[in-house]
């Protein structure tokens, strides 16, 4: 994440990796589940809500069309994700004009 003092070009896409947390299964398999944080940032003079919500809605478009990545390809069969499923959406809801923010909350399982 960057403080917006920081930003120079816009629109700026960051992405934090959250906890791990696991759920352990029968015959010592365990699924893991990693949150993921995408914080957008656009700026627009005329309607900075209006970009980032198509820049948010591209986005999730990506990320429902590659839902299964390959994580791991050192091994046999390639280690991948189950799927990626967006928890939460949110903005600043033109709080902060000419400037917008969003972030979305994503749950990587693998």
């Amino acid at each position: 994440m960057v403080f917006l003092d920081e930003i120079q070009e816009y629109p700026k896409v960051c992405v934090v990796s959250g906890d791990e947390t696991r759920e352990y299964q029968p015959n010592e398999f365990k699924w893991r589940f990693l949150s993921l944080d995408i914080r957008v940032y656009v700026e627009d003079q005329e309607d900075p809500q209006e970009v980032l919500a198509r820049l948010m809605e591209d986005i999730e478009r990506v990320i429902d069309e590659n839902d299964i990545l390959t994580y791991d390809d050192t091994v046999s069969p390639n280690l991948t994700t189950t799927s990626l499923t967006l928890q939460s959406l949110s903005t600043d809801e033109g709080g902060l004009a000419p400037l917008g923010i969003g972030e979305m909350t994503l749950e990587c399982r693998y």
